[in-house]
């Protein structure tokens, strides 16, 4: 008996299975009650309870729509998108796709202990920067930090340094997470620095910023 024959056959069945591929979808456009998507790509309009392949619209406001992807369900704000791969929802890993506004900035929701927050990516800054008021809402215990200076162009203030354990960034989440908070309320939006965006691979393609988080 030839004992390697199924062997032989498994692995040629494994090597003639297609791999899983991701899908990327971001929130271009809300038009009434049409939706413009990028799947992929390429732009799709959808109307609520219509599918363009795989991604159903759900449900839609101003600003955000809740889609299906393979019976996950996501709700994702304008400019923001996911990543699903294999058709399942990634859970936290893989991909995150931003859209730049019209001046060609990329913005993203912050979502630290429930509390969410937008802000922008700044590639020079190097933490997560909040305010004193955004982190007091947000529940950060920020005194408890790392007390330093810096220099702004109001002169300098009071800033903390501290670790968040958890840091949700559009449907990502990082871990153990250094944020810089300033004192008082001298931020009118937060930054997305550093050291949130060095766990990730980012990718610009146009009017497209891809952060794909680093496996180690």
């Amino acid at each position: 008996m030839n004992r390697a024959a199924p062997l032989v056959v498994a692995l040629t069945t494994a090597l003639l299975m297609p791999a899983a591929l991701a899908t990327n979808i971001t929130l271009m456009a809300v038009l009434g009650n049409k939706a413009i998507l990028n799947i992929d790509g390429a732009q799709r309009t959808v109307t609520v309870g219509q599918s363009s392949g795989s991604v159903k619209l759900l449900a839609l406001n101003s600003d955000a729509a809740t889609i299906d992807v393979g019976g996950a369900q996501k709700r994702i704000v304008l400019g923001e998108g996911y990543s699903v791969s294999g058709g399942n929802r990634d859970n936290g890993g893989g991909s995150l796709v931003l859209s730049a506004d019209r001046a060609g900035h990329f913005f993203a929701d912050l979502r630290i202990n429930g509390t969410t927050q937008k802000a922008i990516v700044d590639t020079g800054a190097s933490y997560i920067s909040l305010s004193g008021g955004m982190a007091d809402r947000m529940k950060i215990n920020y005194r408890s930090g790392r007390a330093g200076e810096a220099m702004t162009a109001n002169g300098r203030i009071n800033v903390w340094i501290t670790k968040v354990p958890q840091v949700q960034i559009g449907n990502l989440m990082l871990y153990d997470v250094d944020v810089s908070v300033q004192d008082g309320n001298t931020l009118d939006i937060a930054l997305l620095g550093n050291s949130a965006l060095n766990r990730f691979q980012m990718k610009r393609d146009n009017d497209l910023l891809t952060l794909t988080k680093k496996t180690y």
